[in-house]
């Protein structure tokens, strides 16, 4: 019986340990202070209870410095790591990679070759700020997109793209000049068309063009297909260039030569053959 009480004893006084709120029994149903054996117990149990508390108050005490510190820091990562991260575009031009992003097309009807909505992005500069007087066109690429999200879509309404000096800028002979006389630049640098949506230079060769050359992108759609929904598109461009001060730079200029071929309207239409663009030829 004693060994008995002595491990209902020890069972109560886990309880007690872990529950402070909780009362003995005796007390709980007689509301009398207990004498004798129940007595002590009744000691035992306040004495563990009362330890119990003290280690809970050390435990918050220890870990609440702890948890401001985990809280401040999961806070100021983050912000830390927004500040501090390369911008994604700067990184891309770093690398040598700009992206040219078209106004959106509204594609309602057929637009035969030449007739489909288009646009010009002026101004591009390719290497803002960069050290390198010269910089190098390796490639060029263009895909057309969804006008809203940006995701590729049927290449089928590219129609064309060219890359040129900007209109309203220096002329290629002053580029020419500019680069030592030893370039033959026209004011058109790249053509893109269907069949041909991506150019990339052999290793060693490229097109230079000075830092702070100004360039014209224009983009132009199509649509040969009769559809019974209207679709919105983009064109979105990646220009692939090196700087001249850098390893792997090109060695070998190349320059762009096109026959224009022209068929005349009337049998009274004057025309000469063309070999260079003009300046303004856009299109």
């Amino acid at each position: 019986m004693s060994l008995r009480f002595q491990r209902n004893s020890k069972a109560v006084g886990i309880l007690f340990a872990l529950f402070g709120g909780l009362k003995i029994a005796s007390l709980g149903s007689t509301g009398k202070m207990p004498v004798g054996p129940t007595a002590k117990m009744a000691v035992l149990q306040s004495d563990r209870r009362e330890s119990a508390h003290a280690v809970l108050r050390n435990a918050g005490v220890m870990s609440r410095p702890f948890v401001l510190l985990a809280i401040a820091g999961a806070l100021v990562v983050p912000a830390v790591y927004s500040i501090t991260r390369p911008d994604p575009e700067a990184k891309a031009k770093a690398d040598g990679l700009q992206t040219l992003v078209s106004e959106a097309y509204r594609l309602d009807k057929i637009y035969r070759s030449m007739e489909g909505p288009w646009s010009i992005q002026s101004g591009i500069h390719l290497a803002a700020g960069a050290k390198s007087g010269v910089q190098w066109v390796t490639g060029l690429e263009t895909e057309v997109v969804d006008a809203a999200v940006q995701k590729p879509i049927s290449q089928e309404f590219f129609c064309h793209s060219n890359l040129t000096f900007a209109e309203h800028g220096r002329t290629p002979l002053q580029y020419n000049q500019q680069l030592g006389g030893k370039t033959h630049l026209d004011w058109r640098l790249f053509t893109l068309v269907p069949g041909r949506s991506s150019i990339e230079l052999p290793p060693g060769f490229g097109v230079p063009i000075p830092a702070d050359a100004a360039l014209d992108y224009v983009t132009m759609s199509l649509n040969l297909n009769e559809r019974d929904q209207v679709v919105n598109v983009r064109m979105r461009t990646k220009v692939h260039t090196i700087a001249a001060d850098q390893p792997g730079a090109p060695t070998k200029a190349l320059f762009r030569r096109a026959l224009y071929v022209l068929q005349p309207h009337g049998v009274s239409a004057k025309m000469g053959p063309a070999c260079m663009a003009k300046a303004g030829m856009h299109m």
